[in-house]
């Protein structure tokens, strides 16, 4: 990704799990993966929404090194590597998102906690015992999504779709969640636009801005806001949204599922500037931007710039089945490896692709 320009032909190298459609009655790898992380090790978290359950495979071989059954729908994962508070404490946390219940009201087969909560799990602790359970009462988390922790912060942010809204949780010593923030959940700041907003995915960028800056993609919006944390205070603002690719594409994302962090954008630390790549399930494609910040940390207004590079898997993602101008959902999941490999989850075909 450290050459990335415009046209440059990035293409799927390799797949992992079983391919074709959703109507292929076959045993799976994958089944209706929804989100994916890069582990250490070549090895890749896989949230499975359809069989329940998380999965940890090699990026080498594609054999599954561990399946963790899950009591509700997986829909969002992230590590979070400042778990380890002790010395020689080798844990290797992750948090994921789960669902309850469907959106449409039907019970989840086999799904005894009906709650909408996030769970964490230790993988290198035998058996990947679940650490902690979070579901707040007041509001209750509606079908939350994407995950991102923010090590600055020590926080975890989560996408709370059907409120409109990303929670920002911070951590105790503990390691569980003990108080949250949120993006645009008081009453007087939710505009029209933002009850159709639906945050789909979530990342932390790491520009030298006091409070830092997160993305959000909005899947229904077709857009990616950016959101920045005011100094002393609790509350994010929108600052910038990510501008048109280029003049053929109207609107600029299609149905944007899924953002994730170039790596090798941000090997120097305090660089002004971070690649995101945004993977839209509408234009069954991956989007690479450049965000760079234009004033100083100390500036009172926070100003960025967005501009395209590139386009990464055209006509390589999806299969057609990605189609939500006729009413069908899908849904592409996006990481990053350490490496500058690329990886997506892609939930009609039932796989993982490796670009």
């Amino acid at each position: 990704m450290s050459n990335c320009k415009a046209g440059d032909g990035w293409r799927v190298s390799h797949q992992l799990g079983s391919a074709g459609t959703r109507r292929t009655p076959r045993t799976r790898t994958f089944d209706k993966p929804t989100a994916v992380v890069a582990l250490p090790g070549e090895r890749a978290l896989v949230a499975n929404s359809g069989s329940h359950c998380l999965t940890v495979v090699s990026l080498v071989s594609g054999a599954t090194i561990l399946m963790l059954p899950l009591d509700g729908v997986p829909c969002g994962v992230c590590l979070m590597p400042r778990v380890a508070r002790s010395a020689g404490d080798a844990a290797e946390v992750v948090v994921v998102s789960v669902q309850g219940e469907s959106e449409s009201g039907v019970p989840e087969p086999g799904v005894i906690n009906t709650a909408h909560r996030l769970e964490a799990y230790d993988l290198c602790a035998p058996g990947a015992p679940r650490l902690w359970v979070y579901t707040p009462a007041m509001p209750p988390l509606s079908y939350p999504n994407g995950i991102a922790f923010s090590p600055e912060l020590d926080a975890l942010h989560v996408c709370d779709w059907n409120n409109h809204r990303v929670l920002t949780l911070r951590m105790a010593e503990s390691g569980q969640p003990i108080r949250r923030d949120v993006v645009h959940d008081e009453p007087d700041d939710v505009a029209v636009l933002d009850q159709r907003w639906r945050p789909a995915d979530v990342a932390v960028l790491p520009l030298p801005v006091a409070g830092g800056i997160i993305a959000c993609v909005d899947y229904y919006g077709n857009a990616a806001r950016l959101f920045v944390r005011g100094v002393g205070s609790a509350q994010y603002a929108e600052c910038a949204a990510v501008g048109a690719k280029r003049r053929s594409r109207k609107p600029c994302l299609e149905r944007p599922s899924g953002i994730a962090v170039d790596p090798s954008s941000t090997l120097s630390s305090g660089s002004d500037r971070v690649r995101i790549l945004i993977s839209e399930t509408g234009a069954q494609c991956i989007s690479v931007f450049e965000i760079r910040l234009l004033t100083a940390e100390a500036m009172p207004q926070v100003q960025l710039s967005c501009s395209h590079l590139c386009d990464m898997g055209v006509e390589q993602l999806g299969s057609g089945l990605h189609a939500p101008l006729r009413g069908l959902w899908g849904w592409l999941g996006i990481s990053c490896t350490a490496a500058g490999d690329v990886l997506v989850a892609d939930c009609d075909n039932r796989c993982l692709l490796v670009l």
